[in-house]
């Protein structure tokens, strides 16, 4: 296996000029002593605290290999001290250490210590042994400087070279370099004296060093599968049988891994121990491997790794030793292990290997287990649930060498960095003023249709189309004071914006994130109406949805889904007494009358679209209460008594259980119409199904006003658990990947409806976001998009009112993303990018809408990970179909297109422009006087009139 990191270490090795070594341990023409990646010397800190260290400020007079003897110079050049340093060979792999700092007058020193630098990248998360006792070196900064201050005897140091002790007398302190922006740990032994007017100290240890001892593992008997997959699910093929995208066939013997330990892996066809309890996933649940006896008594174990399907204990690991006894350690998710999909760092998981493929990152981590300090005579490794454990490769070292790092990154004022103060008005009449772009109030002409060729129309207006540009409120950001709310209504009418998303309100609209009961806020509510007036004042039409992560306090649903708001959406189709309680919350809020427009919002038009349940793809929200999907499964059971379909295998169950869930997704969809329309008198567009791509979504999207989806570039994934930190960000370019969004919703369009996306983010911190403006702008514009919403303008009040640094999804404050926001203003709200001509209709079956996938419910996108699977829930009920393929999409960037559903269309020939597309490396378009030019290589250009 080779080491990324090897070509380095031993450069910095040759550099050194080298006087003296034993055992490893060697020292500089001037005295510097070095072991592995550590190095170590004298430190005064004089009466400022300016350090003044050996590796600058020490000029040896006489330096014979063991013995240093000079005088340390200040920063100014002047004499501060004679120092001497003796290393004296005790045997082959010690020495005896012996410094002294003497000054006839006295020199005033706060700080006088052998210090040791140990590099932060290097041994963050690196096991120190003080006196027997532990310290671990942290790997993120704690926020303090001082580590640790005692007295201490012995002192064990595991280095890349292999463990370095220090014996003595000491008073140690041990510093974390981040507090003052540096890259060091420091461990400073003190002088005998080491503070105050010193004329005379001194520092004496033994120092020994025990060379790193590496024992690669053959897994060779135990393997059982291999990097590369050619058939998905057919229990033959290699790492997590998911097929040739979702394979490992990326990495091999021979790939270069960011570690210092060596691992043996196999270069045959079976190169991985795959586990599972899940026998769909694995053959086996157990691998056992024999030590060979000349391997002594390893200290630890460290595994070349990942898992899939991740979750708790993915393995357990048993060591039996040659005196009989035996030892158990449990693998736990987000601890020692992490999905090889998107893989994010762990405490005792470190990334040592990724790469790019598709639209994802892929990787193996490497962790450290500690063992006994005996002879061992084999391991066992097993599986700990139904997640799948994929072992690339095992070894056993002498001494605990710490996991590789990522680089810290930190922002801070100075030369290269300044702060900006994103102003939250903008000049009227300035060329950042796109007001006069809109009419006032919203609803002037009447409320907004849609028309024949799919698009947006107003009712008094039916032959000009219209499209909406706006972005998100949410949480507090919707309760605003009346003097906020004007000042907002005018700044989003000055960006350009004709529309806002009044989202995630409903949670502080019904009492908050733990109300004791039902209740609407009379104050919140009359915040919400202002902000409603002073949106349709300035022109802005308001879309909404109905329900998105509220409370539900009602007697017959608490057990179930009382603050479980992904199963209460997949509640609602079918449960009466859900559905109820969605219809209470949506006559309250739709048929009050608003103080300020003197209308209810069911009448007022400048309510134009309405989404009555957000993100209730039925596919995902199944998965989040176990109890909910039985009852689906009991639901199914009845459904295939009335409407037989085949079931002889798996593929076909499957298939039949997708159209059942379409169906009951379409039935609850067409009652909360008839309810809005039909009881509440609403005017508004209804929609619905908004996430996710699937082929089944075709039928249930055609049925609505309008079709709305959600898309995100590099979306955050959360891998201790939904918005959580830490959070993880791909750092991908979008226009490398061919404009992957918009191009992955293309064909969620439906023929001759109107398409909106009400959520859509190039997400903060990539470094390419500011592709968002160009790539969503001008696509958008070639498709003939009706609505683009940013998400989001601000998750909270003080982000509108109050300079705040940027933050998760929120453009308020970013200059970037409200750049952006200007150019897709100008490029597809304005139309300075002409649409496409001729259009293209992807032909959706019923065999192609309803077949089986195989991925489980929970796929590897990241976004996915917002709806938490239910640890509990094992079923394979559900299992998500298929998602329109991404190379169909590549039509998208040359002519316009959409899908439609025929139950029993032959599709072949029809589908054939889209099915037969190669990808290239270069999309060109020219529509009247405008160009497009997107390349696979990163490069983007669009040129209008």
């Amino acid at each position: 296996m080779n080491l990324k990191n090897c070509s380095l270490h031993l450069l910095a090795l040759v550099c050194s000029a080298t006087l003296f070594a034993s055992g490893g341990i060697s020292f500089s023409d001037n005295g510097i002593l070095s072991y592995g990646n550590s190095t170590w010397g004298t430190l005064h800190m004089n009466s400022r605290w300016q350090p003044v260290n050996q590796s600058r400020h020490f000029i040896p007079a006489q330096a014979d290999g063991t013995q240093f003897e000079g005088v340390f110079k200040s920063k100014e050049g002047a004499d501060l001290f004679d120092y001497t340093l003796e290393a004296l060979t005790t045997d082959s792999s010690s020495v005896q250490l012996s410094a002294t700092a003497q000054s006839q007058e006295g020199f005033q020193s706060n700080m006088l210590a052998y210090e040791g630098l140990l590099p932060i990248k290097q041994f963050a998360g690196t096991i120190l042994t003080i006196d027997g006792e532990p310290l671990e070196l942290p790997i993120t900064f704690g926020g303090e400087a001082t580590l640790l201050i005692k007295s201490a005897r012995k002192v064990e140091i595991p280095t890349h070279a292999g463990n370095l002790s220090f014996k003595g007398n000491f008073t140690i302190m041990v510093v974390d370099g981040r507090k003052f922006g540096g890259p060091n740990f420091s461990f400073r032994f003190f002088f005998s004296q080491h503070k105050g007017v010193i004329h005379q100290s001194e520092f004496g240890a033994q120092v020994s060093a025990q060379s790193l001892s590496v024992s690669p593992l053959s897994l060779a008997t135990v393997a059982n599968r291999g990097f590369a997959d050619e058939v998905a699910g057919d229990g033959k093929g290699g790492w997590t049988d998911q097929g040739p995208e979702l394979d490992l066939s990326a990495f091999s013997a021979v790939s270069e891994i960011a570690s210092t330990l060596s691992f043996e892996v196999s270069t045959t066809e079976t190169s991985t121990l795959v586990l599972s309890k899940d026998p769909k996933r694995s053959n086996l649940t157990f691998g056992e491997v024999t030590v060979p006896q000349n391997y002594g008594s390893p200290a630890y174990l460290y595994l070349l790794h990942a898992s899939a399907y991740t979750w708790g204990t993915v393995g357990q690991i048993k060591v039996s030793y040659q005196d009989g006894t035996e030892q158990s350690i449990d693998v736990q998710s987000s601890k020692d292990i992490g999905n090889w999909w998107n893989p994010v760092g762990f405490p005792n998981a470190a990334i040592v290997w990724d790469q790019q493929v598709n639209e994802a990152n892929i990787g193996l981590y490497q962790s450290r287990f500690e063992l006994r300090k005996k002879p061992i005579k084999k391991i066992a490794f097993g599986a700990g649930n139904d997640s799948i454990w994929m072992i690339v490769g095992a070894t056993l070292t002498n001494t605990a060498i710490a996991l590789p790092q990522p680089e810290f990154f930190t922002v801070r004022e100075n030369n290269d960095w300044a702060p900006i103060e994103t102003p939250l008005t903008i000049e009227p009449q300035s060329v950042l003023d796109f007001s006069a772009w809109n009419h006032a109030p919203a609803g002037k002409f009447g409320p907004v249709i849609t028309t024949s060729e799919g698009h947006f129309a107003f009712a008094n207006a039916p032959q000009t189309p219209v499209r909406f540009l706006g972005t998100n409120l949410n949480f507090d950001a919707n309760f605003l004071s009346k003097e906020e709310s004007d000042a907002l209504a005018l700044r989003l009418r000055q960006m350009g914006y004709n529309s806002l998303r009044i989202h995630h309100y409903d949670i502080l609209l019904a009492g908050g994130w733990n109300p004791s009961e039902y209740i609407i806020s009379e104050d919140m509510q009359d915040r919400l109406d202002y902000l409603f007036y002073a949106l349709k004042q300035q022109g802005l039409y308001i879309s909404t949805d109905l329900f998105t992560i509220r409370r539900i306090r009602n007697e017959k649903l608490n057990k179930l889904v009382a603050n479980n708001h992904a199963a209460f959406k997949a509640l609602i189709p079918i449960s009466s007494d859900a559905m109820d309680e969605w219809k209470r919350f949506a006559r309250d809020l739709l048929t009050h009358k608003n103080p300020y427009t003197g209308m209810t919002w069911a009448e007022d038009p400048a309510l134009f679209s309405i989404c009555p349940v957000n993100e209730d793809t039925i596919w995902a929200a199944i998965n989040t209460n176990k109890e909910v999907k039985a009852l689906y499964h009991a639901g199914f059971n009845q459904w295939i008594q009335t409407n037989p379909r085949p079931t002889q295998n798996d593929a076909a169950l499957n298939a039949a259980i997708n159209e059942y869930l379409a169906e009951v997704q379409m039935a609850a969809d067409t009652e909360m119409r008839r309810f809005l329309k039909n009881e509440l008198g609403v005017k508004a567009l209804l929609t619905g199904n908004n996430w996710k791509y699937h082929y089944a979504q075709t039928p249930i999207r055609a049925q609505y006003d309008y079709v709305d989806n959600h898309g995100y570039w590099d979306h955050p994934s959360f891998p201790n658990g939904p918005w959580k930190l830490p959070y993880s960000n791909s750092q991908k370019s979008a226009t490398q990947d061919l404009a992957n969004i918009p191009r992955r919703m293309f064909l969620t369009r439906i023929e001759d409806k109107p398409f909106t996306v009400t959520e859509y983010n190039f997400c903060y911190p990539n470094k390419f976001r500011n592709e968002a403006g160009p790539l969503m702008g001008t696509y958008s514009a070639l498709q003939d998009y009706d609505g683009l919403y940013r998400f989001s303008w601000a998750h909270y009040r003080k982000r509108i009112t109050k300079q705040q640094p940027i933050e998760g999804f929120d453009v308020a404050q970013d200059p970037i993303g409200l750049l952006n926001e200007y150019i897709i203003a100008m490029l597809w709200r304005r139309a300075d990018v002409s649409a496409l001509e001729n259009e293209a209709v992807f032909v959706v079956n019923s065999d192609r809408a309803y077949a089986s996938g195989n991925q489980p419910a929970s796929s590897p996108k990241a976004e996915d990970l917002v709806y938490k699977r239910d640890a509990h829930d094992h079923s394979d009920f559900g299992k998500t179909p298929p998602d329109f393929e991404m190379d169909y999409t590549y039509l998208g960037l040359t002519k316009r297109i959409s899908s439609r559903f025929e139950t029993d269309a032959d599709s072949a020939a029809t589908n054939a422009p889209f099915t037969e597309l190669q990808p290239q490396v270069q999309y060109a378009v020219k529509t009247n006087e405008t160009k497009v030019i997107l390349e696979k290589a990163g490069n983007f250009l669009v040129e209008t009139p």
